[in-house]
């Protein structure tokens, strides 16, 4: 008897996930599922060339509710993005998607980087003084101090 009570104790003791734990789980791997299947949607419209139809698409990628510690994988996904369009010279176009890239995220981080993103974008287009002032802007996020 006194094995048995000891035995459940222990067994009360060892951490259980919580049903908020496995809430959350469960809505997180909704969110990316969701957001993989956004990102692919984009990825084939820019492999066809259907530029005309990317805007709405990455509205809707950039409208999944990304929680804030998983926010860089929407940053990543913006600049792949911004990079598959800047080899298909579609360059004003990236600067629109890293605009609604930039209000859909949160973190300071995630805003330097997208701010990196665009400030390589105005360097390609041999805008100089807008890279700079776009560099200088993440550069403020990442160290605000300077």
């Amino acid at each position: 008897m006194k094995s048995a009570l000891a035995f459940l104790l222990y067994l009360a003791a060892i951490p259980t996930p919580s049903y908020a734990q496995a809430q959350s789980q469960q809505d997180w791997d909704q969110v990316r599922d969701e957001a993989e299947s956004r990102f692919e949607i984009v990825k084939i419209l820019i492999k066809q060339q259907k530029f005309d139809k990317l805007l709405a698409e990455t509205e809707k990628l950039f409208a999944v509710p990304f929680p804030d510690q998983e926010e860089h994988r929407l940053v990543k996904s913006g600049q792949t993005i911004c990079r598959h369009l800047r080899t298909e010279k579609q360059i004003p176009l990236a600067h629109k998607i890293l605009d609604q890239a930039l209000k859909a995220v949160r973190r300071n981080d995630s805003k330097a980087a997208l701010y990196q993103e665009k400030a390589y974008l105005f360097k390609e287009q041999g805008k100089e003084d807008e890279a700079m002032e776009y560099f200088e802007r993440s550069l403020r996020l990442i160290n605000p101090k300077n």
